[in-house]
């Protein structure tokens, strides 16, 4: 058990459970057991690691890219497709990918069929930090401007932004196709998160080619809350995303 002092700022806290944060493997393992399940993952070609919650062979599958800045593990890890943060990035680019083929990446071949559905949590859809709500959000969420610019640094590694790794950076057009690769998107983001700006934007660029767009800006709440249940968890965001799985599952 982790004892976190209550006067500390949410970020502190944030930053003390990072610190003590266990690996992927480790954390997985835990909660198989914990679960009573046995813990299954696999490698692909590519070198990637995925595990298994929950029957391997269910008709219906989600994929859940977790969050971190691409530089924090997280405990959790077709049909859905999901992410949260950076995870969310990640399945952005995923979207993305499939509707314009990456030249360093071999196409994705869905059989002439689609996705589900995505569900972005809080996604990392800018690097920009000059947005209002960075500014009169900065002492309510648990993420920062500098933390930001550290980050998304490292994960360009010197390389442009673009539609791939940045989804705001792209025109209204290159989400053109965007109801033919995926049925419906959930966009959640929180009022109270230096992202909400964007979040905002983002939701407007994608109901304005897709359809099946739903946004929901959760007052009061910060920075991918329905996934930090030490730090309160719970809230609209969390009950939008229940609700969205169990109705389609």
């Amino acid at each position: 058990m982790v004892y976190v002092k209550p006067k500390l700022s949410v970020w502190e806290r944030a930053l003390l459970i990072a610190a003590i944060i266990r690996t992927l493997d480790e954390a997985y393992a835990a909660y198989a057991k914990k679960s009573g399940f046995k813990p299954e993952n696999i490698t692909l070609a590519d070198g990637t690691k995925a595990y298994w919650i929950g029957n391997p062979s269910a008709e219906k599958v989600l994929l859940w890219f977790h969050g971190g800045g691409y530089a924090l593990p997280q405990v959790k890890a077709t049909s859905p497709l999901r992410g949260d943060s950076a995870g969310a990035n990640l399945a952005i680019g995923v979207l993305s990918h499939m509707m314009h083929p990456h030249e360093d990446i071999t196409p994705l071949d869905m059989g002439g069929g689609k996705l589900g559905s995505a569900i972005l949590l809080a996604p990392w859809c800018t690097f920009r930090t000059d947005y209002p709500s960075g500014t009169y959000n900065a002492k309510k969420d648990l993420v920062s401007a500098s933390a930001g610019n550290r980050w998304s640094e490292s994960f360009l590694g010197g390389k442009d932004r673009d539609g791939y790794n940045e989804p705001l950076s792209a025109s209204v057009d290159w989400w053109n196709g965007l109801e033919d690769v995926v049925k419906e998107i959930l966009i959640c983001g929180g009022a109270d998160e230096v992202l909400a700006d964007p979040i905002r934007e983002l939701g407007t660029k994608y109901k304005a080619v897709h359809k099946n767009t739903t946004v929901v800006i959760a007052e009061g709440e910060w920075h991918d809350m329905p996934t930090l249940d030490s730090l309160g968890g719970g809230g609209q965001q969390d009950a939008a995303i229940k609700s969205f799985v169990k109705s389609r599952l």
